[in-house]
């Protein structure tokens, strides 16, 4: 673009670039002329559309009112999200686009401090904003290249192929900043862009930085900058080039002295982004060479053993850890070098601290760049905190950073407010369909209690697929019974202080509440059919009748049949499961109405077998299965339950207003929304409730459009109008129930608020009972 065509415009120091004042008179000045940075979208295509094809959430840095964003949408990179602190740009970009470019979206924010949840969007692309930032060599510029960096860091998905793109000039002191904000587990690349013609003789000319989010098998390793160029002296930017490439050297080299350093002792330095499992503790630390140290808890470091094999609370030595390095401004906003954090027994396979996000989640709140998490193993004793914390001092003291060592202080050992926790373990044993399942109690915050509120809990957990929990029961203490003459002794009143504190004492399941969220997620969404249930019951026309595929031990069975007195019929293909759940979690069954039942058998037959009766009598149908193989990306169901044959026999297994209801547990967003494309091509309305601090989603599949579904606005009140038909199909069942009201804080309600209709795929028709997908214009 012609000097002239902004001549003035400029700042009279690189210091006001940062200033909100200097563009919003900028943009005003300018009018709605458009203005390119570093060139147009045809200079940057060849290189920049190969990089962002293919994803669906891209970010616009500092969009300014340039045509960069519009180009990219029409060049079929739809999913774009604009941000820039300027209202009045935002304002007239959005007015300018609305129309023709409908799926695109502009926000007001500051793109060195965002609103944005972490890890939002697969691309980031920035087009000079780094250097507005960082015009000039000062201290300023160097703190709001790094917040930018950092929150750019933050902003993507810490998944393989995330992508950060960069036009820039790359002076040294940016260049330096950038790749030392990309120091862990990235891939930079360097690239020359066509010069525009005003630019063409230019000192300074416009370098393409593409870093990409390494492999995370890989994530601990060091990779080379990759440099596409070399120093060009007849070039009219050779000092430039010059500049880059030393800058590039002197990186290497560092890299290349750090790579030296992680062989000898792979724990000296920061590695932010790595994520490390140590299956067992020594005094001496861990060898990352022999196997037991495992990048990202999704692929060895090694490669020789897969972390998946050996879950959280598993282990045969006393302690397992997950060394986790923060990165971006998790790691900029830290307190400390490093720290301990030691997980309750019992509480090693939630979501918090057996999902690498919520290992994640855990590191940002301990406020340090190094977060030791430890698990205490099955199979050993712990008596008490002290005792624990003097064990774990020399254990831990290996895996704190060199720096930290050297000071010889010792590394802060943090816990949650109910202390290492306590877990009884009521029976272990090995399933020959199954593997490896534990029934243990243990003590664990109740979530609608305060910190000091624990309730006893029992838990049925699957080792063998990465410590999934399949049920959980809150527990009622029942001292042991005495005569009047015992109840006076003193060894009585011992007796019952050990009740009290959970030791010898007889604890029962009991089914008033439920423990998991997203067992309380599959009954809020029952409130979809709730009304038809109780119109049913009410008329004399049945009970309501449920199909369970996958009992576990039984909890949310019971819960239909006590609570609301469903018929329930349960199918689970081990029957070691079906053995614990009677033993030990109360599984009675009944042959009276309402009946509770439990076989060993195929939950596809038992779906099959009950579409082909000539009355379809089922009004829920629950899929409740996991897949056995914590590899693939959606573990839960297996993948044939959502194979067409089996969602045919479940629609025919249905009453006209029944309800198949699925337990999702998927960590790709591209194959659970396969999924439900699945369930769309055999369902009339698909609908999805996330479980409140769970990777649990539920999906309820209805043959109808359902007219006395509620209203789905996202309100307490709204959803407290809904829930009352789970209240007064309560009532029904029972006439000695509480009235047929809940309160706005009822976690029914809480959890119906996140229910939500989801839309059926454009240009989608049915044919021949086979979905099939058009785009706009042609087959």
């Amino acid at each position: 673009m012609p000097k002239d065509d902004f001549a003035g415009l400029l700042p009279e120091n690189f210091e006001e670039f940062r200033s909100l004042d200097f563009w919003e008179g900028f943009f005003k000045a300018r009018g709605s002329k458009a203005f390119e940075w570093y060139g147009e979208w045809k200079q940057l295509r060849p290189l920049v559309l190969p990089i962002l094809k293919g994803h669906s959430d891209i970010l616009v840095l500092g969009c300014g009112n340039s045509d960069l964003s519009a180009d990219m949408y029409d060049d079929g990179c739809t999913g774009i999200t604009n941000i820039d602190f300027s209202k009045g740009v935002i304002k007239e970009m959005m007015l300018k686009n609305l129309r023709k470019r409908p799926r695109m979206k502009w926000q007001v924010m500051d793109m060195t401090e965002t609103k944005f949840p972490d890890g939002s969007f697969t691309a980031a692309v920035d087009k000079g904003g780094l250097d507005a930032l960082m015009g000039e060599d000062t201290e300023g510029s160097d703190a709001a290249g790094a917040k930018f960096l950092a929150e750019v860091v933050r902003l993507l998905k810490p998944r393989k192929g995330s992508v950060y793109v960069c036009v820039s000039l790359a002076q040294a002191h940016v260049l330096k900043k950038l790749l030392a904000a990309f120091s862990g587990p990235w891939h930079v690349k360097l690239q020359r862009l066509p010069p525009t013609p005003d630019m063409a003789g230019a000192a300074l000319q416009p370098i393409l930085v593409k870093v990409q989010r390494a492999d995370l098998a890989h994530a601990d390793e060091l990779a080379p900058v990759e440099l596409c160029f070399s120093e060009d002296l007849s070039a009219p930017n050779a000092e430039q080039l010059q500049d880059i490439c030393q800058v590039v050297r002197e990186d290497s080299q560092m890299r290349q002295q750090a790579r030296v350093q992680d062989e000898a002792d792979p724990f000296a330095r920061l590695h932010p982004g790595r994520r490390l499992f140590l299956p067992s503790l020594s005094p001496e630390g861990a060898d990352c060479t022999n196997g037991e140290a495992h990048s990202n808890g999704d692929a060895s470091s090694t490669g020789r053993v897969n972390p998946l094999d050996v879950p959280l609370g598993g282990g045969r030595s006393r302690y397992s850890a997950v060394v986790l390095d923060s990165e971006g401004i998790a790691a900029d906003g830290a307190l400390r070098d490093c720290c301990v954090f030691v997980v309750p027994q019992g509480r090693e396979s939630e979501w918090l601290f057996a999902h690498p996000e919520g290992q994640w989640a855990v590191a940002r709140d301990c406020l340090s760049k190094r977060v030791i998490l430890i698990v205490l193993n099955r199979g050993h004793e712990f008596t008490a905190s002290k005792s624990v914390q003097a064990e774990l001092s020399p254990l831990v003291k290996h895996l704190a950073p060199l720096h930290v060592r050297e000071v010889e202080k010792a590394v802060p050992i943090l816990t949650t407010d109910e202390g290492i926790g306590e877990r009884h373990i009521r029976e272990d044993v090995i399933s020959p369909i199954s593997g490896r399942i534990v029934v243990e109690d243990t003590r664990v915050p109740h979530p609608e209690g305060g910190p000091d509120d624990l309730h006893w809990v029992r838990r049925m957990v699957f080792l063998s697929t990465r410590g999934l929990t399949q049920s959980e029961a809150y527990l009622a203490h029942r001292p042991p019974e005495a005569s009047d003459a015992q109840a006076k002794s003193g060894s009585a009143k011992k007796a019952r202080r050990k009740a009290a504190k959970g030791k010898d004492m007889d604890m029962v399941p009991h089914y008033s509440v439920l423990a998991c969220e997203y067992h309380v997620s599959i009954v809020a969404g029952l409130s979809l059919i709730g009304d038809a249930l109780v119109k049913q019951r009410r008329a004399g026309k049945g009970q309501g009748e449920v199909l369970v595929i996958g009992l576990g031990g039984g909890s949310l069975p019971i819960y239909l049949h006590e609570v609301f007195s469903f018929n329930v019929e349960c199918v689970d293909l081990d029957e070691t499961v079906i053995r614990l759940a009677r033993t030990h979690f109360g599984f009675q069954e009944s042959s009276e109405t309402p009946k509770l039942q439990a076989r060993v058998g195929d939950g596809l037959e038992a779906a099959a077998e009950r579409a082909s009766q000539q009355e379809a009598g089922l009004d829920v149908l629950i899929v409740d299965a996991s897949g056995g193989d914590p590899s693939q990306a959606m573990s839960c169901p297996p993948a044939v339950f959502l194979e067409r044959q089996f969602l045919q026999d479940a629609h025919r297994s249905l009453a006209q207003e029944g309800l198949l209801v699925m337990n999702c547990v998927c960590r790709s967003q591209a194959i659970f929304d396969s999924a439900v494309a699945a369930l769309q091509g055999v369902f009339k309305d698909v609908y999805q409730l996330d479980a409140e601090g769970d990777v649990n989603r539920v999906i309820f599949a209805s043959k109808q459009h359902l007219e006395c579904a509620p209203p789905l606005d996202g309100t307490a009140s709204t959803a407290v109008r809904a829930c009352s038909s789970l209240a007064a199909l309560r009532k029904v069942a029972d006439v000695h129930a509480t009235p047929s009201s809940i309160p706005v804080d009822d976690p029914l309600v809480t959890q119906l608020t996140r229910l939500r209709l989801l839309a059926n795929p454009p240009y989608m028709w049915t044919i021949m009972d086979a979905p099939i997908y058009f785009k706009a214009g042609r087959f």
